[in-house]
Formats: C-alpha cells, structure tokens, sequence
C-alpha cells in the first residue's frame, strides 16, 4: 500500500490489493506516486484510511480519474479507520463499479481537445473536514464523464488502458454529508498511474526477473530451442573391460607383425647385397616397446 504519515490507500482487483510498483515520495508535497499494471475488464476499488485517529476532525477524500471529479467519501472520528469506494454513485442506492477499459481512439475533431493530460492517472487527495450535523439521500451526482473510454488518435501518447465503468448494481442507501475542508492543502496525495503490464516492463519501471544462474536459460519458444539428436549413429557405447583387453592384445599382436615385417626387409636387403658382391651389413637391432597402457593411442598410419 502506499502510506504518507498515518495515512494509507490501495487499489484492489478481485479481492487482492494491486503490486505498486516505482514508489516516489514527495513530503513537500504531502504526494506518494506509483505505477500499477492494469488489465482492460477488470474491476477494482480503492481503500483509503488511517493508523491514528484524531478526535477533532474526521478525513474525507477527492477522487480524480483520467482527470474527472468522482464522489468521494468520508471516515468520521470514532473506531472505523478505513473505507474502500467501489464506483461512481448513480443514485443512492445504485453504483457503477470502477472498472479498466481498452482506450478508443477516434479521429473526431470535437474529442481533440477533451483529452485530460492526467489520463492513466488516479488520484486521491485526503483532507482533514469538519462534517455538518445534517444529512440526506439525494445529492448531485458528478455522472460519468462524456469522453470515457474516447480519446483523438493524435492525444493517445502511448496509452492503452482507461477508466470506464460496469453495469449498475444495488447498493445500500447512503446518506450525504457537507463538510468544510481544513487546511490549505490535503493532509495526503496518493497517484497512482496505471499501464499495460507489457508498457511497464518495456520502460522499465517492472523489473525482469532475476536469472538463476545456476541453471542454463532456455528460450521460452520450444521452436527456438536447440535440439539434441539421439539416434542410434549419434551414440558412443562404452565397452566393457574385456573388450579393452581385447583391444590392447590386438594392437601388441600388430606391433609383433609390424616388428617381423622389419626384420624381413632388412634379411631381402642382405641378400641382394651379397649377391651383387658387397657385404652384408649388420643386423638391424630392434627396440621392442613393453608396458603399453590401457587408454593411450598409438598411430599406425
């Protein structure tokens, strides 16, 4: 949630409070701001209340959306220390629940200069109040506003999303109160700006998820994935021990055969000598190799 001094306000969607994401407070400004990912159908309402509660005034709050003044609400001195406001009242027993809408662009010359600069923008200005004594039932409704969910192609600036609202439900019947704001500026200003999810996380604002590097990344296509090809050619067989004995007894045997080769040349030379006249040179002495290892390889090209 975000919280300035006592005060706090969330936005909930199906019952669990909205990640707030980029959190800046401004205590000159008595403002705390964020960015929160919305999702086009969903509705949502918001909480706002306090920790400490002062005797001497209740609290009441101002909301703006997309630039436009809904019905607030009050909290008055005693035990309750929060509210939650769940759409814009049609009468006072009827609402229309908050609700993310898709942004339509149109090229409508009259929607050109409608679009508010604080559109992806809910605020919630919470002031200290002095309530009369009186109350009613009726009182005059803000309504919805005649650009929702309409904005010129040209003002979109890169938005998506935009506040619209559901059918009417029922409510209980509620009564309105006039209250006398104290203070030149609000006790608290909570803004909470909201995007498409995929916006936020393209501009930074949500975080990539940290990588685990203890294991390889894969890419999230399977199509894209590197594919090891297991077929039979592909597979290298590890030969049992007797095999490697019999393999080091094959290659002693070629060094035998390569060593009575030698020896052969060497006696057909001699002989070709003597009969031609010459001498015959001495035997050519060969070094047999002992000790050969398992495992090392001996080139015989």
């Amino acid at each position: 949630m975000l919280q300035f001094n006592d005060t706090f306000a969330y936005i909930e969607v199906d019952g669990q409070e909205l990640h707030q994401y980029g959190i800046d407070t401004l205590p000159d400004d008595n403002t705390v701001t964020c960015w929160v990912a919305s999702e086009p159908g969903k509705t949502f309402s918001i909480t706002w209340g306090h920790n400490r509660w002062n005797e001497d005034y209740s609290l009441t709050i101002n909301i703006t959306m997309d630039g436009s003044i809904h019905d607030g609400g009050i909290l008055r001195p005693g035990p309750t220390k929060k509210r939650t406001q769940e759409g814009i009242r049609t009468s006072s027993t009827s609402l229309r629940p908050y609700m993310f809408s898709r942004l339509e662009l149109t090229d409508e010359d009259e929607y050109l200069d409608k679009s508010s600069k604080h559109l992806g923008e809910i605020r919630l200005d919470v002031w200290r109040a002095i309530t009369e004594s009186q109350s009613s039932t009726s009182s005059t409704y803000h309504g919805i506003p005649e650009t929702e969910g309409k904005i010129h192609e040209r003002a979109k600036k890169a938005l998506s999303h935009c506040i619209g609202y559901g059918s009417d439900v029922p409510t209980a019947t509620i009564k309105f109160v006039s209250t006398t704001l104290i203070g030149a500026k609000p006790l608290a200003t909570f803004i909470f700006r909201y995007r498409e999810y995929n916006i936020l996380r393209a501009n930074g604002i949500i975080p990539k998820p940290a990588e685990n590097k203890s294991a390889p990344q894969l890419d999230q296509n399977p199509a894209q994935q590197d594919i090891l090809d297991l077929t039979v050619e592909d597979v290298i067989a590890v030969k049992p021990e007797e095999d490697i004995k019999s393999i080091d007894a094959a290659i002693r045997a070629l060094q035998r055969k390569r060593v009575a080769l030698e020896a052969s040349s060497s006696a057909t030379s001699a002989s070709v000598a003597v009969r031609m006249g010459g001498s015959q040179p001495p035997a050519k002495r060969i070094k047999r190799e002992s000790g050969f290892t398992s495992g090392e390889v001996i080139d015989l090209t």
